[in-house]
């Protein structure tokens, strides 16, 4: 797949149960209302991002 300017393609962190963006397609910036604050599961990979 070949994003254009501003396409993002999001992912799901379980690949076989996830409904993401090789379901949906590609996503525009002006799509995206929010960021990563904090990543609570699974437990061992707990952190908040840079």
């Amino acid at each position: 797949m070949v994003l254009g300017d501003g396409e993002f393609l999001l992912l799901g962190d379980h690949s076989a149960h996830s409904l993401d963006g090789r379901y949906f397609g590609p996503v525009h910036r002006d799509d995206i209302v929010g960021k990563v604050v904090r990543v609570y599961w699974p437990f061992s990979r707990a952190r908040v991002p840079e």
